[in-house]
Parts: C-alpha cells; sequence; structure tokens
C-alpha cells in the first residue's frame, strides 16, 4: 500500500477526504461567504434543489453576514475554513486555540454546533490535528478538486468530472469565489444526477454514515 494511503487510513477517524460508505456525493464550497458569488451559487442549488456545504471563513462572515444568513435560510451547511485562511503550519498552538474558539463563536449565532472543519490548502499538521481533536473538531478534505480555483476555464472543469471515476461518498470542491463556478455548476449537477447520483450534506448525519 502506497505510504500516502496509508497515512489516510490511520487518520480516517479525523481527517476524511470521502464518505466510502455513503450512497451520496457532497458539493463543497470554499473561501466564501462571497457577495458575488455565493449568491449565484444559491440561486443554482435552489433551482436544481440540491443541498451542499459552504466551509466559510470567519473574517469573511463578520464582513457579509447578509450571505452567510441566506445559505443558512436555504438549508446549506455551514461549515468553518479558519478565520483568516492562514495555513495551519503558519499557527502557533495558542493560534489554533483561538481558531477553535472563534469557530464556535462565529457559528452560535445561527444554532449550530459546527463540528466540520477544512484547513487553508488543505494543510495539517501534528499539532493541528491535537487541537482541533481536542475541540471534538473534525477535517474535511476532498477527493474530487474541480479545478476552479487553478485558472481552468468552464469546458475544462465539465471534463474533469466527465473523466473522473465519480464514486458514491466523493467529495467535490469548489470555490464561491471563482468566477467560473456559477457558469459550470448546473452543468455538472444536471450531468451526475443522469449518471446516477444524489447529493448529501454534511448537515445531515444519515447522509455521511460509514462504516
Amino acid at each position: 500500500m502506497p505510504l500516502k494511503q496509508l497515512v489516510k487510513n490511520l487518520l480516517s477517524p479525523i481527517v476524511i477526504y470521502r464518505f466510502p460508505a455513503s450512497p451520496f456525493v457532497f458539493l463543497t464550497f470554499d473561501d466564501g461567504p462571497d457577495p458575488q458569488g455565493t449568491p449565484a451559487i444559491l440561486k443554482i442549488l435552489d433551482e436544481t434543489n440540491t443541498k451542499a456545504t459552504f466551509f466559510l471563513e470567519g473574517r469573511k462572515m463578520e464582513q457579509y453576514p447578509h450571505v452567510v444568513r441566506e445559505i443558512h435560510r436555504s438549508g446549506h451547511a455551514l461549515a468553518y475554513h479558519a478565520f483568516d485562511h492562514r495555513p495551519m503550519n503558519e499557527l502557533f498552538l495558542s493560534e489554533l486555540i483561538a481558531e477553535c474558539q472563534r469557530m464556535k463563536i462565529l457559528f452560535r449565532s445561527y444554532g449550530q454546533e459546527v463540528q466540520f472543519f477544512r484547513p487553508p490548502y488543505g494543510k495539517i499538521t501534528i499539532l493541528s490535528l491535537f487541537v482541533f481533536g481536542l475541540y471534538n473538531k473534525r477535517f474535511i478534505q476532498w477527493s474530487v478538486d474541480s479545478g476552479d480555483s487553478l485558472g481552468c476555464d468552464a469546458k475544462s472543469i465539465v471534463n474533469r468530472f466527465e473523466k473522473r471515476n465519480i464514486q458514491q461518498g466523493d467529495i467535490f470542491l469548489f470555490h464561491d469565489d471563482a468566477e467560473v463556478t456559477p457558469r459550470v455548476l448546473r452543468e455538472i449537477i444536471i450531468d451526475l444526477r443522469e449518471s446516477g447520483f444524489s447529493f448529501g450534506s454534511l448537515q445531515r448525519r444519515k447522509d455521511i454514515t460509514t462504516a
């Protein structure tokens, strides 16, 4: 077994790349709320009757609380993506503790005890695993990167999904602030549904049940 896969298996209770026992696939959006991108995404999700999960930055939550409220009112799952998008390997112990405490405070007004955290750039350290574990938080990574933040054009992103061997339990990575995302999202949702996939939400525990 490759070393990278072995490490993933050892960390699987804490760091999740996909939900292999789930019958759903999962749309996730990073780096929001964005005053332009998020409403456009929400409109598409509403029109296609699709639920998703939004990994929000704390500073943007404070800047655009009305957008967070709209995500919440629309029935989507809220999750955390750090306060100012600093990678975990740049944070000291006190700063990691502060992240966990901010996480609790920021989501309190929405009546949620948010458990899921996505580290910026997907970077994880042993210290961050220890601190977030003490606060009973789980790291959610992704199994399929849409490429929307990598400068890919719309056609390339759609082709990525057509060529990938998508499986139940996969977690898709998109970004609220990527201009291309609203232009490809509807087509990807429709294509996946036509291929027999259903969309789950991290907010619904039954959707993410793992063996």
